[in-house]
């Protein structure tokens, strides 16, 4: 279980894109290598960065829930799966759009990854007229991706992005047979960039961001006497968030790239149980900041290596509200995590290249409650593996399972391999 949060904290601290080429930077380690990584997965943290990436089409699939995805899961089919189109309206207009089968909390960027996946309501108990103690269900603030656009547009050595998300879904049944009469969730994302270029081979990105979303779950309870009572069951507050996030990229001597980078992250959200019956409400609030630098390195021809150190800190604080009185039931909780990486990106012949990317992270956490205080630590250590197939215009990414070389299939090693070859794979074809 430390593991499990220790993995779940770093996620959370430092931003992750849902996806477009989500395989190939997974692949090298994910997390802030989504932005000091030179791809066109940039775009979705700093749409300013979109210029930098005309004309493509991609296709990403399988994406990890829990993993490469923290706070999504699959929502009409199988398994994960994303894609984009960027398009050039000449030198210094790009657009693009992007749609998934992703289907999100609306909660996910505020509260649950924080408090351990399932978040604060997911596991809160209530009771309804006429029937027994319930349990909280997930699918309560779900929101499916409607889609993504972006838009980018240069002026002189000013670069402007806008990027715009909705999530949505919602579901209502007025059979009076039927115990649900409503339940879905509604999630805006809005982020603006601003990136300026620096003697033609330097530059600097920034990105603010704003979500909001609500959720709500009422039913139909029936009253003994042939009728029913609606009943709201989970009612939000607003959800939100806001987020700022810095990238430079600036040469220094031997013709390396350093990579220096900032991310601030405040979110707050809140919901009420039983609102007909006892009015508990609990709200909480979670504050995240990430930096560090990464280098970029190319010691050989179509050779890249991303050396990285940084630091992730959260801090979370939650209240909870039964009639008039108000209690904090967690105060002060935080992490601090400080973390070294290592990724590389080799082409090794002009139609293969092998990724891998490696972290070690120390994490001290602290905790306050009504009833005790505590402090520990843990170390967790990760390990990423990809590559790629380039044929012309046409690449295949892959995230490879990392078992393939441990266990492999029978036909080579004589044991099981039953997980499949790899986690991901992206599809991509630039003109």
């Amino acid at each position: 279980m430390k593991r499990f949060l220790a993995a779940l904290i770093i996620a959370c601290v430092i931003p992750a894109a849902a996806y477009a080429t989500d395989t190939r930077i997974q692949s090298l380690g994910g997390k802030e290598k989504f932005f000091t990584v030179h791809d066109e997965s940039n775009a979705l943290v700093l749409p300013s960065t979109l210029l930098f990436f005309t004309n493509l089409v991609y296709l990403d699939a399988g994406l990890q829930p829990g993993w490469a995805v923290e706070d999504t899961a699959g929502s009409n089919i199988p398994y994960n799966a994303g894609f984009g189109v960027h398009y050039g309206l000449g030198e210094n207009t790009v657009i693009a759009f992007y749609g998934s089968s992703l289907s999100r909390y609306v909660s996910g960027n505020l509260l649950d990854r924080a408090f351990g996946g399932d978040g604060l309501w997911a596991g809160a108990s209530y009771d309804v007229p006429g029937g027994a103690e319930q349990k909280g269900n997930k699918a309560i603030h779900n929101a499916d991706h409607k889609g993504t656009a972006l838009f980018a547009q240069r002026l002189g050595k000013i670069r402007l992005g806008v990027g715009l998300s909705f999530w949505g879904d919602n579901y209502s049944i007025t059979d009076p047979e039927s115990d649900l009469v409503t339940r879905g969730g509604t999630l805006f994302e809005g982020t603006l960039g601003l990136g300026f270029d620096i003697d033609g081979t330097d530059s600097v990105d920034l990105a603010v961001k704003a979500l909001g979303g609500t959720f709500d779950d009422g039913i139909a309870v029936p009253t003994g006497s042939g009728g029913s009572e609606e009943v709201t069951r989970f009612s939000s507050d607003l959800n939100w968030g806001v987020g700022l996030l810095g990238r430079a990229v600036f040469g220094i001597p031997g013709g390396e790239k350093i990579v220096p980078y900032l991310s601030v992250d405040v979110s707050r959200g809140g919901f009420a149980l039983n609102t007909e019956t006892d009015g508990v409400s609990d709200q909480g609030t979670v504050y995240q900041v990430a930096a560090g630098t990464d280098v970029r390195i190319q010691p050989l021809d179509r050779v890249f290596i991303y050396p990285g150190i940084g630091v992730a800190v959260i801090g979370i604080k939650g209240t909870e509200t039964v009639g008039d009185t108000k209690e904090t039931f967690l105060d002060d909780m935080a992490w601090l995590a400080p973390f070294v990486s290592a990724s590389v990106d080799a082409q090794v012949l002009d139609w293969l290249a092998f990724r891998f990317g490696a972290r070690q992270s120390v994490i001290f956490r602290s905790w306050e409650t009504a009833a005790q205080r505590g402090k520990d630590n843990d170390t967790l250590t990760e390990i990423t593996i990809g590559s790629n197939l380039h044929f012309k215009n046409f690449d295949i990414d892959f995230m490879v399972n990392p078992e393939l070389f441990l266990e492999g299939p029978a036909l080579f090693t004589g044991r099981e391999w039953n997980d499949g070859m790899a986690f991901q794979s992206a599809l991509r074809f630039q003109w």
